[in-house]
């Protein structure tokens, strides 16, 4: 089964250059941090938006869950992808590969320089409590700002 990182389930472009209404402040400042091997779901949108911003991620591919109706010919549920445009569009990913920063940003070189752009962080989570010994936990870290 797939998480929701509690208060980062959906990714949202703004047009007004944010990710999550927040412009871009540099790695130190991760959109949230996910555990290394477990799997997510993210809902990528710009609602109220008539521009479709790219989303592109960079270490860690997506598969595609669910798109818009009649859009398929652009993207279609099953694929992996490292770039979709974000418009309603629910993906999946399992970091899988290290720990540390990736970024995310709309490909869109304009609005990447102008803040449409975050950092994710991977990391190894606490083991499970006694009875889950050597597996990593499946509940996710606290995003930053959530506490």
């Amino acid at each position: 089964a797939a998480l929701s990182l509690p208060g980062v389930d959906k990714i949202v472009l703004s047009g007004s250059n944010k990710i999550n209404g927040v412009p871009w402040s540099g790695v130190g400042s991760p959109l949230g941090t996910f555990c290394l091997g477990s799997t997510y779901e993210l809902m990528l949108g710009n609602p109220g938006q008539d521009k479709v911003h790219p989303f592109h991620s960079h270490s860690h591919s997506f598969q595609v869950v669910d798109y818009p109706p009649g859009d398929d010919d652009v993207v279609r549920p099953g694929e992996w992808r490292d770039v979709v445009p974000a418009e309603g569009v629910l993906v999946r990913f399992r970091p899988e590969d290290f720990t540390g920063p990736a970024l995310i940003h709309c490909t869109i070189l304009q609005h990447e320089d102008l803040g449409m752009m975050s950092a994710i962080s991977v990391v190894d989570c606490p083991p499970s409590p006694p009875g889950g010994e050597g597996e990593a936990s499946s509940e996710p870290v606290t995003p930053v700002g959530a506490q």
